[in-house]
């Protein structure tokens, strides 16, 4: 079983990403409609979901 440090350090990872992934989303919603990537944005939106419920399953661990 993972320590409280390690489950600490992977959640500072994970919520590191998930500022990245919710940076990447600005991004592409700054662009026009119409020149939005589709393919990406929903790529994104699963891996912000993904990470998001990673997150909160180490946070129920961590407490």
């Amino acid at each position: 079983m993972k320590t409280e440090e390690q489950i600490r350090i992977r959640m500072m990872e994970v919520k590191s990403k998930l500022k990245q992934i919710d940076d990447a989303i600005a991004r592409e919603l700054e662009r026009p409609f119409f020149a939005r990537r589709p393919n990406l944005c929903q790529f994104l939106d699963l891996q912000r979901k993904i990470h998001a419920s990673l997150y909160k399953e180490l946070k129920w661990l961590y407490e």
